[in-house]
């Protein structure tokens, strides 16, 4: 919050906070501004997409049984 007043933030101003989502983060953003908004990082969550691709990847080579289950999108 110092951070914040230092730039000449004042406390019922708006803001919005750019974040990944992690619950502790998101907690910490509105006991500073309650009023604030919270917007959603894409590249963090892409980089999570990514990890749990990759993920899948490795499992498939290890255990082809469980890899193979294929996935039906309506």
């Amino acid at each position: 919050m110092a951070q914040l007043t230092s730039q000449g933030m004042h406390a019922n101003q708006q803001i919005t906070f750019l974040s990944d989502g992690a619950d502790n983060l998101r907690e910490l953003q509105f006991s500073f501004y309650p009023e604030s908004r919270h917007v959603l990082d894409w590249f963090h969550i892409t980089m999570r997409l990514t990890v749990l691709n990759q993920y899948a990847k490795g499992v498939e080579k290890s255990d082809p049984a469980i890899g193979t289950v294929s996935f039906r999108y309506t």
